[in-house]
């Protein structure tokens, strides 16, 4: 039997200099790629009443042939994205989601100086000129505390605030914290206002070591049908 024997080229030969693939490829060298995401684990952090994520598994090796586990978590868990049926009956669920929302120019604003149980307003937000289209993202003292556990005097967004995002014509909205409206607020004002306006609300964002400024968002919640889903949400600096 005769065996034929080829050279396989290396990848950057199947192109021409010129091509996009190996102009992405060259400026993917000099990209910052912030992972803005919580792990999921069991035993972490969630919003008071929310149900804590288990893990289990099913299959193991090396009885079994392959690793397989069964997790069990709420929509709200870690790093999420909160879509219209959340506070409204009936509203748009996240597999009906506008994926040009979540992934575009976003600026991360420094709003560290806002005290613990206090609100983000108008008058916080009104100094950095939000332009229509943009991904924000709100950095506080929320990030530099950390997730160990539940904290209800988080940093939040007041309704003022948010009224003032969505006058603005914001894409979408993200926030160091697990909740974006002050804990035991006995309403879901501020969440109404920005999902009543398909506008994306992304919770549980850890901005710790990420610096204010111009990034690419992308945020990618799990495509289910409903009120919520946990999301990879990764800040990209760097011209593509």
């Amino acid at each position: 039997m005769r065996f034929l024997t080829a050279v396989i080229p290396p990848f950057t030969a199947c192109y021409k200099a010129e091509s996009p693939y190996l102009k992405l490829a060259a400026k993917r060298e000099n990209m910052k790629i912030y992972d803005v995401s919580l792990p999921v684990r069991e035993g972490m952090a969630v919003y008071e009443g929310n149900p804590a994520p288990r893990m289990e598994f099913v299959k193991r090796m090396p009885e079994r042939g392959a690793n397989e586990s069964l997790l069990t978590l709420g929509a709200h868990t870690g790093t999420h994205m909160d879509a219209g049926l959340h506070c409204m009956i009936g509203g748009w669920r996240v597999h009906e989601l506008d994926l040009r929302r979540v992934v575009g120019k976003c600026r991360v604003l420094d709003l560290t100086s806002v005290k613990f149980g206090c609100g983000i307003g108008e008058k916080e937000l009104r100094r950095f000129g939000v332009k229509k289209g943009e991904i924000i993202v709100l950095k506080t003292r929320n990030s530099a505390r950390g997730f160990a556990r539940f904290e209800p005097d988080f940093v939040h967004v007041s309704l003022d605030g948010a009224e003032y995002l969505v006058k603005r014509g914001i894409a979408a909205v993200g926030i160091d914290s697990l909740g974006i409206q002050k804990f035991h607020s006995g309403n879901m004002k501020v969440h109404e206002v920005f999902l009543r306006k398909k506008i994306p609300v992304f919770e549980g964002l850890n901005l710790k070591g990420v610096p204010a400024g111009r990034y690419l968002f992308v945020g990618l919640p799990l495509k289910l049908e409903v009120e919520a889903a946990p999301a990879r949400v990764i800040l990209v600096r760097g011209k593509l």
